[in-house]
């Protein structure tokens, strides 16, 4: 069995991770959001730029908070907790774009998110606390669209 500080150890290097990696994580996350949604607008389902809005406004609060991250203006304990705020946010907007312009694709994108951000979240409290609301989230936006077989 661990001690306390070998416990206290591997949360400090988790976090200190978590930090160090959470700037460009953030910001790539941001840019292939941004594409993404950008090329949805032009080619599309709907091809509408007002569709995508909500997956643009997650992108920019995935910019700021790479700054903030890189600048280190986030406190280290704090960085899985808004990496795990940032992935909700994201595959929240995914879900209304979902729920409003249900599209395969959308489902599939939040899919993704949630998927991705398991491995990065390096702490199983957080990404539990994060992981299961999106995919609630997910469950109730199929459902909403009368079937689960519409993700076929």
């Amino acid at each position: 069995m661990d001690s306390g500080g070998t416990t206290h150890e591997r949360t400090a290097f988790r976090q200190f991770t978590a930090a160090q990696e959470s700037a460009w994580v953030a910001a790539s996350t941001a840019g292939i959001t941004t594409l993404l949604s950008l090329a949805n607008s032009v080619i599309g389902p709907g091809a509408n730029l007002r569709q995508n809005l909500p997956s643009l406004v997650a992108a920019a609060a995935l910019a700021i908070a790479a700054v903030l991250f890189a600048r280190r203006l986030v406190p280290v304990p704090l960085v899985p907790w808004v990496g795990a705020g940032l992935a909700v946010t994201l595959v929240a907007a995914l879900h209304i774009q979902e729920y409003t312009y249900f599209s395969s694709t959308g489902l599939m994108y939040s899919l993704f998110v949630i998927t991705a951000y398991g491995p990065i979240a390096l702490d199983f409290r957080v990404f539990s606390v994060a992981a299961i609301p999106m995919a609630a989230g997910s469950v109730l936006v199929a459902l909403s669209q009368g079937s689960m077989t519409a993700l076929d």
